[in-house]
């Protein structure tokens, strides 16, 4: 299973407009969206026991412009350099 915007994301991977690889970022557990995902395939997703507390907290996000290079430093600066 995954989330409603990360399955956008898998198909919209699926048709690339560029030369380049591509990378898709999941936004949340399927678990997140059981109403939406059940809809679309027929089944609830299953909440991991772990993931119980996030879905009762607080949401937390950041907004990235949608430019290619505000995205690449966005993720740039929350990753490991290899």
């Amino acid at each position: 299973f995954v989330c409603p915007h990360t399955a956008v994301g898998l198909v919209g991977s699926e048709r690339p407009t560029e030369a380049e690889a591509s990378v898709v970022l999941a936004t949340a557990h399927a678990a997140k969206f059981p109403e939406t995902v059940t809809a679309a395939v027929g089944l609830a997703p299953p909440v991991p026991a772990h993931a119980e507390p996030f879905l009762k907290g607080e949401e937390v996000f950041d907004t990235v412009p949608g430019e290619i290079a505000a995205v690449r430093a966005y993720i740039a600066g929350r990753t490991r350099a290899r």
